[in-house]
């Protein structure tokens, strides 16, 4: 699967809410529900994004084409700007795309339950999730995942 990273700058330098205002807008495509259903999330996605929940655990957009993961800058690393990596992304969403946002403990809870009436953005838990689901939230069966080690031997 190919992925593509982005690294937005957000506090100081962005407020949250200017931060998703930044990403709906790199993500959102004329005539497509993405944006509409990003609205939905904004309040949501604007409190993790302050509380830095989004700062080591990406913003993950599946059902796209290639798998997008959107991490924000914060303090210093906004501020000094050497890695920000801010262009647009062409994409084109299937019914079934997904913005899966990260966050942990009480956060978690609170996002789970307001993000539950938006249909393709979702709440993940980063401590929990590398155990038993992936991060578009769809079960992961590691009993049939296998790796082939033949092209690595020499």
């Amino acid at each position: 699967m190919t992925t593509i990273a982005r690294r937005i700058a957000s506090t100081p330098i962005r407020t949250a809410t200017d931060t998703w205002s930044l990403i709906r807008d790199l993500v959102s495509v004329a005539g497509q529900n993405i944006t509409h259903q990003l609205d939905l999330a904004a309040n949501t996605a604007c409190m993790l994004i302050a509380e830095e929940h989004t700062k080591t655990d990406p913003i993950v957009i599946t059902g796209c084409g290639p798998q997008i993961r959107i991490y924000t800058l914060h303090g210093n690393d906004a501020i000094d700007g050497s890695t920000v990596i801010e262009q647009p992304l062409m994409i084109t969403a299937d019914d079934d795309w997904r913005l899966s946002i990260p966050a942990t403990g009480s956060d978690y809870d609170l996002a789970e339950a307001v993000l539950a009436s938006v249909v393709h953005v979702t709440v993940y838990d980063p401590a929990t999730t590398p155990t038993g689901q992936s991060l578009a939230g769809q079960p992961v069966d590691h009993k049939s995942l296998m790796i082939d080690l033949t092209a690595l031997e020499t």
